[in-house]
């Protein structure tokens, strides 16, 4: 083919483009755990923290909500196991089983990054969770095949539900869209939650729920009571955002 589709848009390009943010995209991958593992151990001055949490998480959200599901043409996973050729899987995908293992890489990601105590930050911790997370990944896709970018990826998952926005793409009737399974629904819940708790823990309102509701209970959870009150609250913010989708 002298040409390449690109997910949800009605244009062609050169293969050769393709495979060259193929590339960039495995390389900065790869950049991002090396400079985590031997670089500085400051998180300010770390190439692989900087990129990961700023860049890449924040910055390419913003891109795929422009340009369309990018993630699913550039995925350096993907583009890793494409070396190896197709792979029958050991078993078929459970579709009970839904989102779900996307929707706990997420918590772990957003629990991560607020109320780990900054382990998210430390460049060696990250590309070990990064080497972990690779792993885990491979593991998913030789058991399962190609469905486990569907259902277990998580920024498969993650990226392919914001490229849906794109006003460019084919898919613009997102309002239309009906989530297939009830833990979608929880993922693209806990999207709008976790980013709605993060900001309302930096409001007055919150302060005085907490101090006055919360905080009295932390002495029966040990050392550790504030981080774990936090972390409910957390797991518990999609509920509110669900009664409002029920009612």
């Amino acid at each position: 083919e002298s040409s390449h589709s690109l997910p949800h848009f009605n244009i062609k390009i050169n293969p050769g483009i393709i495979l060259f943010f193929k590339i960039l995209s495995l390389g900065l991958f790869v950049l991002t755990i090396v400079s985590g593992l031997f670089g500085s151990q400051s998180a300010i001055d770390n190439f692989g923290t900087n990129f990961f949490w700023i860049i890449f998480l924040l910055g390419f959200t913003y891109l795929s909500a422009i340009f369309g599901n990018i993630w699913q043409v550039i995925n350096p996973f993907k583009t890793i196991l494409s070396l190896f050729g197709d792979t029958k899987p050991m078993f078929t995908y459970p579709k009970k089983l839904g989102y779900f293992p996307a929707l706990i890489f997420y918590l772990l990601l957003i629990w991560m990054e607020l109320l780990s105590g900054g382990i998210g930050v430390k460049p060696n911790i990250l590309s070990q969770i990064l080497l972990l997370y690779t792993t885990i990944t491979f593991s998913g896709v030789i058991i399962f095949g190609q469905d486990w970018f569907k259902y277990g990826e998580f920024f498969s998952v993650f990226f392919g539900l914001i490229g849906k926005l794109s006003p460019f793409g084919k898919q613009t009737d997102v309002l239309k869209d009906k989530p297939n399974h009830f833990s979608l629904l929880l993922f693209i819940l806990f999207m709008l939650s976790s980013t709605a708790f993060d900001a309302f823990r930096a409001t007055s309102t919150w302060f005085r729920f907490y101090y006055n509701n919360i905080s009295p209970f932390e002495n029966l959870l040990g050392e550790n009571g504030y981080q774990i009150a936090q972390t409910v609250l957390l797991l518990l913010s999609p509920l509110f955002f669900l009664s409002f989708y029920f009612l």
